[in-house]
């Protein structure tokens, strides 16, 4: 594989509670890796959710294999955050990250 398709970069998330000063839990993220590779966008819509219009974009990223990412990450990219839906190990050198994005229209 080209690194020289790898033109895209993601920051991949993670999330951790603690509690403040009146013992209630916030969740505060951290970066836990930065990754560079290839954004294939595969479909974008879209659709109702709680009686509110929203938006959506699905991208397949494709990079080395990097261990530990999970789904209850999250990921930046172009300046907005990204659930991660799904994390593939296709082979010993490469993986796919499939994230979406969701705006309120």
């Amino acid at each position: 594989m080209s690194l020289g398709i790898f033109d895209t970069r993601l920051n991949i998330e993670q999330s951790t509670i603690s509690k403040n000063a009146i013992g209630e839990q916030v969740k505060s993220w951290s970066t836990f890796t930065t990754l560079w590779g290839k954004a294939n966008y595969k479909s974008g819509g879209e659709g109702a959710e709680s009686e509110q219009k929203v938006g959506s974009a699905v991208i397949e990223f494709i990079t080395h294999n990097y261990a530990g990412i999970t789904q209850e990450m999250r990921g930046f990219l172009g300046g907005e955050y990204w659930d991660i839906l799904r994390v593939d190990y296709t082979d010993r050198q490469k993986m796919m990250i499939e994230i979406r994005k969701k705006d309120n229209t």
